[in-house]
C-alpha cells in the first residue's frame, strides 16, 4: 500500500484517520489476498484473451477471517458472483458451485478488475466529492496499471460493463469517456452501468450489454 500515498490521503479524509491507520494491517491483508487470486484467475484465461471485462469498485471489506472475494470459490455466495453465473452460464437449475463457475468464467474470457485497491465501506460515500477523487487518482494509479498487463491481450470486439453506479460514473469522468488498452480504444457511456433499479448488479443487464 506504500505507493498509494495520495490516494491514502483521500482514504483518510472520507473515513478519518484513525480509522484508516487502524484498518491499513487489514486493509494490505486482504490486498494481498485479492490480488493473488485475482493473477491466478488470470492464468486459467486461455491465452490471456479477453472478450469481456466489468469494472467493478473492490473486493468487499471484512475485520477478520479469510477475505471475501469474487473469484475465490472458498468464498461466501454473493450477488455479484450469481449476477455472473446468470449472465454467461444458461442452465435451468441456476445452482451456483463457485468454483465451476469461475472456471466457466475464465473460459469465456471473462476479467473483472476493481477500480480501488482498499477495500473499505464505500455505500455510504460514494455520493461525496471526496469519493470522486478517490476513484479519480486510483483509476489511474491501479485499475489502468492492472489492465495494462502484459499477461493480457484484448479482443478486437471487447465490451465492457460497471457494476456499482456511481463508481462508473466517477471513473467515466476520470477518463473521459474513454479507455485505452494495449492497442484496443473503447468508447464508455452510462448505457455500461449493469445494475438494476436496486443497484445491484443484474444479469439481464449484462447480458444486454455484453451481446450475449
Amino acid at each position: 500500500m506504500n505507493k498509494y500515498e495520495k490516494e491514502i490521503v483521500v482514504l483518510k479524509k472520507m473515513f478519518g484517520e484513525n480509522c484508516i491507520t487502524s484498518a491499513l494491517p487489514r486493509l494490505n491483508d486482504i490486498h494481498k489476498h485479492t490480488e493473488n487470486i485475482w493473477n491466478n484467475y488470470v492464468g486459467k484465461i486461455p491465452n490471456g484473451k479477453i472478450n469481456y471485462l466489468l469494472i467493478a469498485e473492490s473486493p468487499p471489506w471484512s475485520l477478520d477471517g479469510p477475505p471475501q472475494y469474487v473469484l475465490d470459490p472458498h468464498s461466501r455466495s454473493r450477488t455479484l458472483l450469481s449476477a455472473l453465473h446468470k449472465t454467461f452460464i444458461q442452465d435451468n437449475e441456476g445452482i451456483i458451485k463457485p468454483e465451476e463457475t469461475i472456471n466457466s468464467l475464465a473460459n469465456n474470457g471473462f476479467l473483472i478488475a476493481d477500480s480501488i485497491p482498499f477495500s473499505m465501506n464505500y455505500l455510504r460515500k460514494r455520493t461525496s466529492k471526496r469519493y470522486e477523487d478517490l476513484v479519480s487518482l486510483t483509476t489511474k494509479s491501479y485499475l489502468l496499471e492492472k489492465l495494462w498487463s502484459e499477461k493480457l491481450n484484448y479482443s478486437p470486439r471487447l465490451t465492457i460493463a460497471f457494476s456499482v453506479k456511481n463508481n462508473a460514473l466517477a471513473i467515466l469522468k476520470a477518463l473521459g469517456n474513454k479507455l485505452h488498452i494495449n492497442g484496443i480504444s473503447c468508447v464508455l457511456g452510462e448505457e455500461l452501468i449493469g445494475v438494476n433499479r436496486a443497484y445491484y448488479p443484474d444479469a439481464m443487464k449484462l447480458r444486454s450489454i455484453f451481446r450475449l
